[in-house]
Order: C-alpha cells, then structure tokens, then sequence
C-alpha cells in the first residue's frame, strides 16, 4: 500500500537523515514543522497562509539546510519550488526535496541541482557553509574566523517562554555575528523601530563569550552605529526598504 506523507516521512525519510549522522552528531537537530511565518496580515484580523518547512537541518546552532517531504506516490518535483524558496528564505546554502525514494539537492549558492544518494552530513553541510574552499570566488578568510564562529554557535539565542526570532531576525543577527567573526570592524545593523531589541539580543550574545575564550583574538571587533565599510540584513531588500 503507497504511504501517505507522514508514513512517507516517518519510514523513509528519518532513517535516512540518521544514517547521516543527523540527531546522532553532537549539537545537530532535525526540526519538524519549522514555522517559517505566520503569514501575512491582510487586514481585519486574518492572515495570508503560514509556511512552514518540513525539516530544517540544524548544527552548532545554525540552520544548514530546508527539505520539503512528498508523499512517495508524487515525484520530488512537486517539492523543488517550496524547497528552494524556504532555503532563500532561512539563508541556508542547500534545499532538498525528496518523495523518501529520491532525493533532489540544491545548492543556492552555486545553483547546482542533483539527484543524490545520501543527506549530507552535519559536518559536511557545516564545511560546505562556511569554508572558503567551498565557495567558488571566495576569498581565504582569517584564521581565527572559524575560531570565532565556533564560540559564537555556543551560545544560544535569548528566548523568553516559547518566544522564538523571526527568520529574518534570526538571519541579521547570525550575519552579524559572521561579519565580527570575519574581522570586520565596522558593521552597520539596519533595524526597524520594533525590532531594536535585536542589538541588545546580539550584544546579550557577544557579552557572554567567556574570558576564557579569548586568547586566540584578545581584542574582537565591536558593533558600531556609524556608517560602516559592512551591512548587514535578514532578509532580501527591496528597493527603498531597510533590511529588516
């Protein structure tokens, strides 16, 4: 008998991100049901439909990976838009699709699109993300960039309740972060009025970087308020808008 798309997922897909490593690696977490938005206020009380990701593949705090699941009887195809969109969407390099027997990846940095045998790993995602060698065009990067970035991802966002950033806030304070991690000494948040508790959610983050952390950079760069040489956003700007 076909599976319906929960059997689909539950029986194809999961064990398949296991034998990837995925929840069995150290700080790597597969979330189901990832609420993206809760839709668009179109006035009187309602809302355009919320999105929502199927799994989001997470390490060392940071999202790698959106997949959009399909039940087995419908081909991966009708999973590649939303798969893409919610990638672009959370900033995460890959997107997959799969129906449990195929598994369709897209890189949406280089827009390499393949059918593959395997999930990537938590690792392998990590390296792909975040080494230049893996970014065609990229420049070398310090060396204590990767330092850096590994102290950042332990430290978790300041979440009150079941309170939880929005994508894109999520995403200007993760580039934030990369920015000072990369050396930059002059980095420019662009912040809407309600969300100014984002610079203090960033600098809550950066004052709990233990003393003990810091010989290998004694003087990381600070956040200024200043026109800066860097800036950073959430989301894709639009003309005229800021960025988050």
């Amino acid at each position: 008998m076909t599976m319906n798309e929960a059997d689909t997922r539950a029986n194809l897909i999961d064990p398949k991100l296991v034998a990837a490593g995925w929840g069995l690696v150290e700080h790597s977490y597969i979330r189901r049901e990832w609420s993206i938005t809760q839709g668009r206020i179109i006035g009187r009380g309602k809302r355009a439909s919320a999105l929502s990701s199927d799994y989001v593949l997470e390490y060392q705090g940071r999202k790698l990976a959106a997949i959009e699941a399909k039940k087995e009887s419908l081909s991966y195809t009708e999973g590649v838009r939303q798969a893409k969109d919610y990638a672009q969407r959370l900033q995460c390099r890959f997107g997959y699709a799969t129906n449990g027997h195929d598994i369709y990846q897209m890189d949406m940095l280089t827009g390499e699109e393949k059918l593959v045998e395997r999930f990537l790993s938590p690792d392998e995602l990590w390296q792909l993300t975040f080494d230049p060698s893996h970014k065609p065009g990229a420049l070398p990067e310090p060396d204590f960039a990767a330092v850096w970035r590994q102290r950042f991802a332990q430290i978790p966002f300041e979440c009150k309740g079941d309170w939880q950033p929005r994508y894109y806030q999520e995403n200007a304070i993760n580039n934030a972060l990369e920015a000072i991690a990369q050396g930059r000494q002059r980095i420019l948040l662009t912040l809407a009025t309600r969300h100014r508790q984002n610079l203090h959610r960033l600098s809550s983050r950066l004052e709990t970087v233990p003393q003990s952390l810091e010989p290998a950079r004694a003087n990381p760069p600070r956040c200024r308020q200043k026109t800066p040489a860097h800036s950073v956003s959430g989301r894709p700007q639009r003309t005229g808008q800021s960025g988050v």
